[in-house]
Parts: C-alpha cells; sequence; structure tokens
C-alpha cells in the first residue's frame, strides 16, 4: 500500500453567514445571534484553520460555564 501526501485542502461545510465570517481579513470580528446559529461550529473551525496556518499559535475558548463548553464543544 502506497501512502498518499496529505492533503491540504479543507473541505467546512459552513452557512453564508458563517462563510462571510470565515472569509474576512479583518483584526476583529462581532458575530452573535440567537442559540443554533452556528457560532461554536464557526469558532471551531477558524481556531482550527488559523492554527494550521500559523505556526505557533495557541487559541482558546471560554465559556461562562464548564458545562457549557462541554456541551459546545466536546
Amino acid at each position: 500500500m502506497i501512502d498518499s501526501p496529505p492533503s491540504n485542502e479543507c473541505n467546512l461545510r459552513l452557512h453564508r453567514q458563517q462563510s462571510v465570517a470565515f472569509q474576512s481579513v479583518a483584526n476583529e470580528i462581532l458575530y452573535g445571534g440567537a442559540a443554533g446559529g452556528g457560532k461554536s461550529h464557526l469558532m471551531r473551525a477558524l481556531a482550527i484553520y488559523l492554527c494550521c496556518l500559523i505556526d505557533g499559535l495557541q487559541v482558546y475558548l471560554f465559556r461562562r460555564l464548564s458545562d457549557d463548553l462541554v456541551k459546545n464543544h466536546m
């Protein structure tokens, strides 16, 4: 079996507003809304992408309650 080289392709499923925020070149992005709008998913996707892009970058996700952190991100 021949190992194939790692792919640099990233397949993400983002809603339109998530895509706009993801592709933004802004230094700060304000993204809010009601529950179920995909804010947590966008943050995880963006964090993973930026950590792969920028060597040594560390990203931290904070929630008011640790239960919310587990429920939304684990």
